[in-house]
């Protein structure tokens, strides 16, 4: 049931789904959110938080789980009404029924199940890449969840922990990469617990080996090196330091796309900033 539902939830978010992969791109289907605001709005979150507590044990149900997690949790930049939008009579926004999906993932444990399993199960790339990506989603959005990222034993060092373990994976690093973004974006905490636990050299680690492999991997990390550095004296030198200006100029002598150019240049600008 819960790997249907992972087929399910790709097919609604994605014009393209790797082989293999956890996800490509996130196209919000249906005019009223498609699949993920059915399943939001029907119990989804629940269901698959009281399967995965009820088998902690199950490897492929973890897996799922947190698969499904991150799909329910997708984020996206358009904010359009459904098509059938009459005067007086509002409808939802994507946006709208992507947030109270993260919500319920959160409210029913989403975020504490996902840690459980990806220390549970430290070598399944894919419940790893699932597990990031559900919670740089959550986090992006749900206040408590940022406040409480950069703990011991928290969301961020699971993260690192997962791009430590996984570094050939082009999955976890897009996600993992991708979750540290969301997770520095305005918080000074996060930025400081990030980059004093390896997380500067993560990032660019990332990018290194990914250049010519992998651009959506490339440009969360210099995304994830962007958030880091800005408003942050201390993170910038160490960014400096591990020689992630010279990425950058790289990356952008190659006529990159505007997704990566804007990671890029937005790099460059937050370290030149006083």
């Amino acid at each position: 049931g819960a790997a249907s539902l992972v087929t399910l939830l790709q097919g609604s978010t994605s014009t393209e789904v790797e082989e293999g992969g956890v996800e490509a791109g996130a196209e919000a289907a249906g005019s009223e959110g498609g699949c993920i605001a059915v399943v939001a709005k029907t119990g989804g979150p629940e269901v698959i938080s009281n399967s995965m507590k009820l088998f902690p044990g199950c490897e492929l149900l973890q897996e799922h789980g947190c698969r499904c997690f991150g799909l329910m949790c997708q984020t996206n930049d358009d904010n359009k009404v459904a098509a059938g939008y009459k005067k007086g009579h509002k409808m939802e926004s994507n946006i709208m029924l992507r947030s109270q999906a993260r919500r319920l993932v959160s409210r029913h444990g989403g975020v504490q199940l996902c840690l459980d399993m990806m220390k549970k199960f430290p070598n399944n790339a894919r419940l790893q890449a699932g597990g990031c990506m559900a919670l740089g989603r959550i986090g992006a959005s749900e206040v408590k969840v940022k406040k409480k990222a950069a703990k011991a034993g928290g969301v961020v060092g699971m993260l690192l922990a997962a791009l430590a373990k996984h570094p050939r994976d082009v999955e976890v690093q897009r996600w993992g990469c991708a979750a540290l973004r969301h997770l520095a974006s305005n918080s000074q905490e996060n930025k400081t617990f990030i980059a004093k636990r390896g997380g500067v050299d993560r990032l660019c680690e990332a990018v290194r080996h990914f250049q010519s492999l992998d651009k959506r991997v490339v440009s969360e990390g210099l995304g994830g090196l962007c958030h880091l550095a800005s408003k942050h004296p201390e993170n910038k030198q160490l960014i400096f330091e591990a020689g992630a200006l010279e990425l950058a100029v790289a990356v952008l002598s190659g006529q990159p796309e505007a997704e990566l150019g804007m990671a890029g240049c937005g790099l460059l600008h937050n370290l030149a900033c006083d």
